[in-house]
């Protein structure tokens, strides 16, 4: 599957037993998301939108953008 804007990735195939559910995010580790002293650790570009998972009770646990495959 093709993780995109309308299709999260299945919680069901993640490697992860904690991922509990996934929320619509922006990338975390562009450049936007740093403040201006740090900017220089994240990544250029365009920031890309993609799927947050989250645990039981809502901590991020990992980052998948749209357009990533899921086998």
């Amino acid at each position: 599957m093709i993780v995109s804007e309308t299709e999260a990735p299945p919680v069901e195939k993640m490697a992860c037993p904690s991922v509990y559910g996934f929320e619509r995010s922006l990338d975390p580790w562009h450049e936007d998301a740093f403040p201006d002293e740090h900017k220089h650790a994240g990544v250029t570009g365009k920031r890309r939108g993609g799927w947050m998972a989250l645990d039981w009770c809502g901590n991020p646990l990992g980052f998948f953008p749209d357009g990533m495959e899921i086998n």
